[in-house]
């Protein structure tokens, strides 16, 4: 199975571009990847990610995702068994026609120092 793996940041609390367009997100934290996931486990997911810190975050303007670098003072990930997620940018089949995105997973990181800076690559 092929697929290209993004990374798509959020902050606590959710600012309010992030409250726009993500509308609904549900799931527990987990001790593995699902079964059917890109990665072989979360080892292997956790080092892909922190290998490149760079992912997307819901801009201002909407519909955009903006390119944004993650700098953390340690890496430290679990994985969230997603249950639910709805989301106006990944809905939207202008972007994005019906069947053509699927999530893989979602890692999480908590009570992690960490800054976030602008990267240099194009907005979504």
């Amino acid at each position: 199975m092929g697929g290209l793996a993004a990374s798509v940041f959020l902050s606590q609390p959710l600012s309010s571009s992030e409250k726009e367009q993500l509308r609904s997100l549900q799931g527990q934290v987990k001790e593995q990847l699902p079964e059917n996931s890109l990665f072989g486990d979360l080892c292997t997911s956790s080092r892909f990610f922190e290998q490149d810190q760079v992912g997307y975050a819901p801009a201002q303007q909407r519909q955009k995702m903006n390119p944004m670098e993650l700098r953390t003072s340690r890496w430290e990930v679990r994985p969230l068994g997603l249950a639910h997620l709805s989301s106006s940018f990944f809905d939207d089949p202008s972007l994005f026609p019906e069947g053509s995105i699927h999530f893989d997973h979602v890692l999480s990181m908590r009570n992690l120092e960490h800054e976030w800076h602008e990267a240099k690559r194009p907005s979504l």
